[in-house]
């Protein structure tokens, strides 16, 4: 039996390769020797490819989202929508981004060094400084709840700066994962049915974490990661992750009740496995995007690996949970098969009934500051309202009056 393969697409293919590379070829060779080298040497080219670094900064490079300010990356945030001032910081970093575009071409235009470019270099390193500050708060308010991004907003870089000054900290890193994720992907009646499922569930995850005062750090594709620094979420950050993880539990099985018509058979064996561990953690920027890095999140993601519908814990975190949180909390030893290591010890917990008893954060306590800063702002536009609309009508009479006068 013959196999023939059409072979036009690939002839076609090669035929503009070739004639790409041709065009190449006779531009280089219409440049002169002095034009050559100028272009080798010229850090211009390298702004518009992937960046140039100027003063110790690098030039970000050009994205095509840039283009448009309300089309800024917000992970998972389907649900929560923008403030006023998150739409304002987004058109300032937009701007920034222009502005920088701006200069950089600017400078792509002075090949000689002068006090212009000295003067270019020193507004872009500003520029840059300023758009890194603002693309980092614009990272975290993607990542925390409604009160702490609203405190972000209103409270001159407070709570920023708790998060600057605490890059290494100890938090408690919590993994989930769904479990048997692809067997549900290969029994949903449509590709698109099963990516709304999980996307869904997904959203629904990360409110239970924000609304627990922890923090979101990224959707894994069959689950999610974040983490509750002690600094952020405050005294009672490992019940508070215990218990998000309870909610997470229950969360799943009310959502997966609701949309089994998705599939062709119902798994009953499917559910979240969680992982929690404790320790130092940096929080870091990687790729344009807050992150946390360090061995808790390494088990915490291994111990997410457990049976469904489980909750297990490190060493570390249990011995702080036991330490802290023991009344509210109950703990059996279990062990999970991680790869490479073996059978690891490891603990599930789970809430018990007793009421728990939450200490606020003490970045809360700014929220009583931000309320009252609101209050006044909307007090002072509601003032303004009425003033703006007599100034319009007396210069509306003004000008009635003037029309009517004779010359």
């Amino acid at each position: 039996m013959t196999i023939s393969i059409p072979l036009g697409p690939l002839k076609n293919r090669d035929r503009r390769h070739e004639r790409n590379n041709h065009l190449t070829r006779l531009r280089n060779n219409s440049m002169d020797d002095d034009q050559k080298k100028n272009k080798a040497h010229d850090p211009a080219i390298e702004i518009r490819r992937s960046g140039v670094k100027v003063g110790g900064y690098m030039i970000p490079e050009r994205h095509p989202l840039d283009v448009n300010p309300s089309l800024t990356f917000r992970p998972m945030v389907s649900a929560i929508s923008r403030s006023a001032r998150e739409k304002t910081l987004d058109e300032q970093i937009h701007n920034l981004r222009e502005k920088v575009s701006q200069q950089s071409a600017e400078l792509e235009k002075h090949d000689k060094v002068g006090q212009l470019n000295k003067t270019i270099i020193a507004s872009l390193e500003q520029d840059i400084s300023e758009l890194k500050s603002k693309e980092s708060l614009r990272h975290l308010l993607d990542r925390v709840g409604d009160i702490a991004r609203q405190t972000l907003l209103l409270k001159d870089g407070q709570l920023k700066a708790l998060f600057d000054t605490n890059e290494t900290c100890p938090a408690y890193v919590v993994s989930i994962d769904l479990r048997r994720s692809t067997e549900l992907m290969l029994k949903a009646r449509k590709p698109r049915m099963f990516a709304e499922f999980i996307t869904s569930l997904a959203d629904q995850l990360r409110e239970v974490i924000l609304t627990n005062y922890g923090v979101f750090d990224k959707f894994t594709g069959d689950g999610i990661l974040a983490f509750f620094p002690e600094f952020f979420s405050g005294e009672t950050a490992g019940l508070l992750a215990v218990e998000a993880a309870q909610k997470c539990h229950q969360l799943f099985s009310d959502h997966y009740a609701r949309n089994r018509q998705c599939f062709t058979s119902v798994l009953m064996d499917t559910g979240l496995g969680i992982g929690v561990d404790y320790g130092d953690v940096s929080i870091v920027q990687m790729s344009g995007a807050l992150t946390v890095v360090g061995a808790p999140v390494v088990y915490a993601c291994r111990l997410g690996g457990a049976q469904a519908g489980q909750t297990l814990v490190n060493q570390p975190a249990y011995e702080e949970l036991l330490s802290r949180s023991s009344e509210y909390i109950d703990f059996k030893e279990s062990s999970i098969l991680v790869k490479h290591e073996g059978a690891m010890l490891a603990y599930e917990v789970r809430r018990n009934e007793k009421a728990i008893r939450i200490v606020d954060p003490e970045w809360m306590s700014w929220e009583a500051e931000t309320k009252d800063q609101q209050t006044q702002e909307l007090a002072t536009h509601d003032a303004a309202q009425p003033a703006a609309a007599n100034e319009k009508n007396v210069d509306e009479g003004d000008s009635n009056t003037n029309a009517a006068s004779p010359e």
